[in-house]
């Protein structure tokens, strides 16, 4: 495995983590200071990791209280994306009485820091290849 394939993993496991507990303690020391973050539920790209930081710990909070409120589950898999090379990534699901929500999440590595993550539909996540590994 290539140094640069470790780092992803060891990055994207990071990540993984952050979304399974809620906390984003794990990734702090990770995210490069010019992140750039784009979700298509997001309408304005992130630049900054003070930026990115703070929508993550407000969207956090957001799930731990509906989490009280309601039947929910947050969950992120590491997998492998078939339509870009078997690219790791991670798959977002998010389970409610209403329904199963998923989204993948690219991630970009640049002097051993995440510099770019895009959360997306496109790739499809029902297409990516799971792994079965939910970082905690």
């Amino acid at each position: 495995m290539s140094t640069i394939i470790q780092l992803e993993n060891k990055q994207l496991h990071n990540l993984a983590k952050c979304w399974n507990t809620l906390d984003t303690g794990f990734i702090e020391d990770e995210i490069a200071e010019d992140v750039v973050y784009e979700s298509q539920w997001v309408f304005q790209p992130m630049h900054s990791k003070v930026k990115l930081l703070s929508h993550l710990n407000l969207k956090f909070q957001a799930i731990k209280e509906s989490m009280q409120s309601e039947v929910m589950n947050v969950s992120a898999e590491i997998a492998l994306l078939p339509s870009m090379s078997d690219r790791p990534c991670i798959v977002l699901t998010q389970m409610t009485a209403k329904g199963l929500r998923q989204a993948t999440v690219l991630v970009q590595i640049r002097n051993k820091a995440i510099s770019r993550i895009d959360v997306c539909c496109i790739p499809n996540p029902s297409e990516a290849k799971l792994t079965g590994e939910f970082p905690r």
